[in-house]
């Protein structure tokens, strides 16, 4: 995995921390769903890979930090 620019990463925070706020509690399909969305409003592509760790974070307790998820 190439490291992500602050910018990008910043675009990915901000894309789960919404998607956090209105999907905290909604299955996987529907977390995948949203999250795929906003980046794809954000202008940000993720590998497939990267997508799931964010979606199972999302799905998990606690704040989903997107730097330490995809490290």
């Amino acid at each position: 995995m190439s490291e992500m620019s602050d910018e990008k990463m910043q675009a990915v925070q901000r894309v789960v921390e919404h998607v956090e706020s209105w999907e905290y509690s909604a299955e996987d399909d529907t977390i995948e769903k949203r999250l795929r969305e906003g980046l794809s409003e954000a202008g940000v592509e993720l590998e497939e890979s990267q997508v799931q760790q964010l979606v199972e974070a999302i799905s998990g307790e606690g704040p989903v930090h997107a730097d330490r998820v995809l490290g």
